[in-house]
């Protein structure tokens, strides 16, 4: 029974593996909404008060109940904004959400009970049963911690009838096989919505795999068209990702850089010299200078690459992903400085996305040997990009690609168009 308890336990886990971040993050925020929604209960409690319908408690006491729940939200707010992507944070959202009804139920004058059931309901939008659960126990135990408060208080309704200790059992008994009745039949739905999402994933995935062969398919032209640059949208790709993590941990656009976004920038990145394709091999292949002529032509490819996106992928549904590929396409030869092609953008003009690709296409291009030049060393190409901050590329981007040498290393090893035990050195 046990092993089947646990099979069954690690099946659940593993449905919940796709559950992404951003999910988390959403649910905090919208927790958040959802506690600021729930004070507006204090001017029906001051119009009922007003009217006589809570004969038991005060009008200081209401003041204080908001003033309580205001603590809480401001809590609640600070992690959100701050921590969001903190597995805590949705703890303490709920917890302060807890607080809240559990403040509620502590009054003697009001009868709220059953609206515990609201807490564990609301981490369901987390899709994490094991979160859930936790939740519930929290609830439960915050419920009957309410009811041993109220047997201690004097009511009216009970006190010429039965005893505190009688009326403590009684509301702990029946509130509880209440509770636990809401509780199993929330369960029930959340499995069942939770194999529902399950499936959807499943259907979404295979359609994703359907996309990437697309993508993979343009990657694979593009290097059909343009053999002299090799693997080089497969490193130029995973430099990208490279680049995005150190940025995040040097504490640069963490809000931006998401690990969804990430995703869909690594993804994305291979096609970002799909221009190319419309080029002619004789100025493609060229070993020599490149004319006047000949260097606008090659100054064309971002404007026909962005084309080929738009017209070739529109069926893709992640408008996000056709955005950062487009973007991707036409920006990737900016420059910091305004020096760049094909629109002479400056600065943040230039999108993220765009400002990465192009230090990505820029790293590869030294680390890499082409028909007219010698591969960089790992030494002299860190050298050479460090002179490039402030001018081609951004600073923070420079400094992400330092900090994140090894890896960068391990990638050009990996990847290399042919197996090098290490580097050449240009002499």
């Amino acid at each position: 029974m046990k092993v089947q308890k646990t099979q069954k336990k690690v099946e659940l886990d593993k449905k919940t593996d796709f559950i992404p971040l951003t999910n988390e993050i959403k649910s905090n925020l919208l927790v958040f909404r959802f506690s600021l929604a729930a004070m507006l209960v204090f001017p029906f409690l001051l119009l009922g008060k007003y009217l006589g319908y809570y004969s038991g408690t005060s009008y200081k006491r209401f003041f204080a109940f908001f003033v309580i729940a205001l603590f809480c939200n401001l809590i609640a707010y600070v992690a959100t904004k701050f921590y969001s992507d903190k597995p805590s944070t949705k703890y303490i959202c709920l917890i302060m959400l807890q607080i809240f009804v559990t403040m509620l139920s502590l009054d003697s004058g009001l009868e709220v009970y059953i609206t515990y059931v609201m807490v564990p309901l609301v981490s369901l939008l987390y899709l994490k049963p094991k979160f859930s659960k936790h939740i519930a126990f929290i609830s439960y135990v915050c419920m009957v911690g309410s009811i041993i408060y109220r047997s201690r208080v004097s009511n009216p309704y009970y006190s010429q009838l039965i005893s505190k200790e009688q009326w403590m059992m009684a509301y702990t008994t029946g509130l509880s096989i209440e509770y636990i009745i809401n509780i199993i039949l929330v369960n029930i739905v959340a499995k069942h919505w939770l194999s529902f999402v399950a499936d959807a994933k499943n259907q979404n995935k295979n359609i994703i795999t359907i996309q990437n062969q697309v993508i993979n398919a343009f990657a694979n032209l593009i290097e059909s068209k343009d053999i002299t640059t090799g693997k080089h949208v497969k490193r130029a790709s995973e430099y990208v990702g490279v680049i995005c993590h150190s940025l995040r941990r040097l504490g640069y656009y963490t809000e931006e850089l998401d690990q969804h976004t990430i995703e869909l920038m690594v993804a994305a990145a291979p096609l970002h010299d799909l221009g190319k394709i419309s080029i002619s091999d004789s100025i493609l292949h060229k070993t020599g200078r490149l004319t006047r002529r000949e260097h606008g032509i090659m100054q064309n490819h971002p404007i026909e690459g962005m084309r080929l996106i738009t017209e070739n992928m529109s069926l893709i549904e992640d408008l996000e992903y056709i955005d950062i590929a487009r973007f991707m396409a036409l920006f990737h030869h900016e420059h910091w400085d305004g020096t760049g092609y094909p629109f002479r953008l400056i600065g943040e003009e230039i999108p993220l996305v765009a400002r990465i690709m192009t230090a990505a296409d820029i790293l590869d291009a030294l680390l890499s040997e082409r028909p007219f030049k010698r591969a960089y060393s790992l030494e002299e190409s860190f050298s050479f990009i460090s002179t490039l901050s402030g001018n081609c590329l951004e600073p923070s981007i420079v400094e992400a690609i330092l900090a994140a040498k090894d890896e960068i290393s391990k990638i050009c090893i990996s990847f290399a168009d042919t197996p090098i035990d290490e580097l050449p050195v240009v002499e």
